[in-house]
């Protein structure tokens, strides 16, 4: 018997400040053993997308990561101690992770983005004691996310 031998691509955007890139390193190690193991089985193969991807061109590069975004299913958002840098141009934006999260959300509460996910990876004790606006910011935030997920609890 010939299986239908189409997959579904599914695309996970992952974003995050630099800091990180062991980590998304791992994360695409990761999406490459699910997709060797189960791609054939469940019909479906993530790819994860995130800066790397992204070929310059002639507009900010922002912009050419957030075409990235939208054509993606999910969003992967991944902090440590550092909040990232402000993305150029006419941005409103603290950081180029504040600009693809909010980017993320919207297109959520539009139902085209299926589910956002972040994740926060532990900062030592002594560095939260004097944090610094950088990692102040990324405090604020997680306490944003736990405030709304009990919210829509």
């Amino acid at each position: 018997e010939i299986m239908d031998s189409t997959i579904k691509i599914i695309r996970v955007f992952i974003g995050s400040p630099s800091g990180l890139e062991v980590e998304r390193r791992t994360a695409k190690r990761i999406v490459d053993e699910i997709n060797e193991s189960h791609a054939e089985h469940w019909g479906c193969q993530l790819k994860l997308v995130g800066w790397e991807a992204t070929l310059p061109g002639n507009h900010r590069a922002q912009s050419l990561i957030n075409r990235d975004l939208d054509k993606c299913q999910y969003f992967l958002g991944v902090l440590w101690d550092h909040w990232g840098s402000p993305p150029g141009g006419d941005s409103e934006f603290s950081s180029g992770f504040e600009e693809e999260f909010q980017r993320a959300q919207k297109r959520s509460e539009d139902e085209l983005i299926s589910d956002i996910a972040i994740f926060f990876k532990d900062v030592p004790a002594q560095q939260l004691k004097d944090a610094g606006p950088s990692l102040q910011r990324v405090i604020d935030f997680r306490t944003s996310c736990i405030i709304q997920t009990k919210l829509a609890d």
